[in-house]
């Protein structure tokens, strides 16, 4: 059994304060979210200050962790990945640097909870079989079927 309602949700230009352990939380700009990916539910216990448990697929793929899941209380409302993000970059310093791009998908386990998967999208140079959009869509649906497997 696979991931169901997989949903891309952005790229994201990793900056400095993505990776600063001072900062440890990776922001999602509210407008920059191209597919909403939560449930009315969620979105009510964010809007209440409360955070929401997301299971993160990093881009080593080797691993996953929990992450609480807020909305910032600041301009445009930002999403933030926060808890233990600071070990998420350290484990993935490899793809994981300032100006490196990476794309965010959403899907749900079984159980309706919220799953999500970070994909390195290569840099120009690099060589892939697909386009950067195929390859990373690819590895996402794989990814997120996989971990489907696993829960």
């Amino acid at each position: 059994m696979g991931g169901r309602d997989i949903k891309f949700v952005m790229r994201k230009t990793i900056f400095k304060s993505d990776l600063l352990r001072s900062q440890n939380r990776l922001l999602i700009p509210a407008g920059e979210v191209k597919s909403p990916f939560l449930f009315p539910e969620e979105e009510m216990k964010l809007a209440s200050k409360e955070s929401i448990e997301v299971t993160l697929i990093e881009p080593c793929v080797d691993a996953t962790c929990t992450l609480p899941l807020k909305r910032w209380h600041m301009n445009n409302m930002p999403y933030a990945l926060i808890g233990s993000w600071f070990s998420v970059t350290q484990r993935n310093n490899e793809t994981l640097g300032v100006g490196s791009e990476v794309q965010l998908w959403a899907f749900r386990h079984q159980n309706s909870s919220l799953g999500m998967v970070l994909v390195p999208v290569p840099q120009q140079g690099q060589v892939t079989n697909q386009s950067s959009d195929g390859a990373s869509s690819s590895r996402a649906h794989s990814t997120a079927n996989q971990s489907q497997e696993q829960h």
